[in-house]
């Protein structure tokens, strides 16, 4: 995955999966989940929000929209990627990526 800025919020260059800690971020019981999930997908993707769907303060899901140019095609050949860079060796430690954020 390569590194690029990838939103205002981020003063660094980072990760998509790094992008995603710097979307809103909001917690949301089941029961009010279930009575508008509709609502909450709409909003994900309108305000590039993150909802972590909660269970007596246990999260469950979460619902986070795809970014704006990615789509199904574009996802499968990320993980084809990434399974032929683990074939190949091309891996990193839990550790190595934790001191390379730190």
């Amino acid at each position: 995955m390569s590194v690029r800025r990838c939103c205002a919020k981020c003063f660094t260059k980072c990760t998509l999966l790094v992008h995603l800690f710097c979307m809103n971020m909001q917690f949301v019981g089941i029961k009010e989940f279930r009575q508008d999930i509709s609502g909450f997908v709409k909003k994900a993707r309108a305000k590039n929000a993150r909802y972590v769907i909660m269970n007596r303060n246990t999260p469950l899901f979460e619902i986070t929209p795809f970014a704006e140019k990615e789509n199904m095609s574009s996802l499968l050949k990320a993980i084809m990627e990434g399974k032929e860079d683990a074939r190949a060796g091309r891996v990193h430690t839990e550790r190595a990526i934790l001191k390379e954020f730190s």
